[in-house]
């Protein structure tokens, strides 16, 4: 009897040393490493915020609109040109280049016309309008 209760105490013993014996982990673990006092886990961090962008301005947003505002959408232009009371401004993004005609309007310069052109050809209406996103 005191054989068995032996072997059984035994086994035990047995048991929970082959409990302690953890196997190599495939994921890192979460403790420390000691020497260098990394974490072994990766972090989880938040993701971040989706980027608020302006609202991309289109051809419609353009026609009747003052040259000052029309500078806020699409920068400083690289030329201006004065013909009686018309003006020509001349705005450039990698993508294309935009003419905006603008003339009087009750005593105020309005754009009149766009125009949306490439290095080799004019723009139509939906194309005018991803050049002027372009700007944004």
């Amino acid at each position: 009897m005191a054989q068995r209760i032996g072997a059984v105490i035994l086994v035990a013993l047995f048991l929970a040393g082959c409990s302690l014996v953890q196997p190599e982990p495939t994921q890192p673990s979460s403790r420390s490493n000691a020497a260098t006092g990394a974490s072994a886990v990766p972090q989880r961090t938040a993701a971040p915020p989706p980027r608020r962008t302006a609202p991309r301005a289109t051809l419609s947003d353009l026609i009747g609109t003052a040259p000052d505002r029309i500078d806020r959408l699409l920068g400083t232009p690289e030329l201006v040109r004065r013909e009686g009371a018309g003006e020509l401004r001349l705005y450039r993004s990698k993508s294309c280049v935009l003419h905006v005609f603008l003339y009087p309007r009750n005593g105020t310069p309005v754009a009149t016309h766009i125009e949306a052109r490439t290095e080799t050809a004019r723009l139509d209406s939906p194309q005018t309008d991803r050049c002027i996103a372009s700007f944004s």
